[in-house]
């Protein structure tokens, strides 16, 4: 998925933030040659130099090939202060085409990136139709902060993200928040979140406002419904996403063992590339072990009366998860 996301647009209410909160992603989507443009709400005067602290930015979007930044120059921690401005600042810069839209949670304990996040969603959702909107998670979320979508990386991606880090040395030296410790802790957990079978991976987490469309792919899709209340649904995503691509199994077994023997031998001999499971715990994580070769999306729909619950484009999924691999 992350691969066709070509055009992007990142809106960061500090010097520091992206690298600190989507820091693995950033170096993902730079692999993948994105166009990465970067707006930067404050000059970060508050914890230091502010002159200093941009310099340290403008070392890390080289690193990255990030190209196109705007800083917009507001001073640190008075964004609530100046909400029409920087709406109408970070207007003039909006166009029709991105393909993502990465910005601040509301859910957030700092006021800077929950002003960022509200003129963010203002002025991105009418794009929503054509773009997928994110918003990552920063150490200050609140307990509501509640992530639909993880993206991947092993631990090759994870010590990227910490020298990306490390190129805010000022703030390493200044802040707790902003702790190489913190960040490995984060990423480890959501990854034993994600993947629970698994010890090498990790994820950083994102709030979905907006999934536009589904990731294309030449393999075939997967989709595990439950005996007792996902069923379906599950019959839901198959009519979705096309028959002729989707594999549905529906395993009868109550233990573990027994579905991933039951998804094993339904899916024998096709390339699994999107996995959709229903928000149960056994058999989802039945379903990963069964697909071995880790699909590169994961899907976890909800099983609510019977009906999908999120808009995707033109269709509508019951999808609540997002794993990108």
């Amino acid at each position: 998925m992350l691969e066709e996301l070509k055009k992007i647009l990142i809106i960061e209410a500090h010097p520091d933030d992206i690298e600190l909160s989507m820091g693995m992603t950033l170096c993902r989507l730079a692999d993948h040659g994105a166009r990465i443009e970067l707006v930067v709400c404050t000059d970060g005067n508050v914890n230091g130099d502010a002159k200093h602290r941009l310099r340290e930015a403008q070392t890390a979007c080289e690193v990255l090939g990030i190209k196109t930044v705007h800083h917009l120059g507001f001073r640190d921690g008075e964004l609530r202060s100046h909400y029409d401005a920087l709406a109408n600042k970070v207007e003039t810069l909006l166009d029709n085409g991105y393909d993502a839209v990465f910005l601040h949670s509301l859910q957030d304990r700092h006021q800077d990136h929950r002003t960022v996040a509200q003129v963010g969603k203002l002025l991105a959702e009418p794009l929503s139709m054509a773009s997928n909107i994110f918003c990552f998670e920063s150490p200050s979320v609140l307990p509501h902060f509640s992530p639909e979508m993880f993206v991947l990386g092993d631990k090759n991606m994870a010590e990227r993200k910490e020298q990306l880090m490390d190129l805010h040395k000022s703030q390493i030296a200044q802040k707790r928040i902003f702790s190489l410790r913190r960040a490995r802790s984060s990423l480890a957990y959501w990854g034993e979140r994600v993947m629970p079978y698994r010890h090498d991976v990790y994820a950083e987490a994102f709030e979905v406002v907006s999934l536009a469309k589904l990731p294309s792919h030449d393999g075939h899709n997967l989709v595990v419904g439950s005996q007792t209340k996902g069923h379906d649904v599950a019959r839901e995503l198959v009519g979705l996403l096309g028959e002729s691509k989707t594999i549905l199994a529906v395993p009868h077994s109550d233990g573990v063992r027994g579905m991933v023997a039951e998804i094993e031998q339904r899916i024998e001999g096709n390339d699994i590339q999107s996995l959709f499971i229903p928000k149960h715990d056994d058999l989802g994580y039945a379903a990963i072990a069964a697909v071995r070769e880790h699909p590169a999306n994961i899907f976890v729909y909800s099983e609510l009366n019977g009906n999908a619950t999120v808009r995707m484009g033109d269709i509508t999924l019951g999808v609540e998860q997002v794993v990108i691999e």
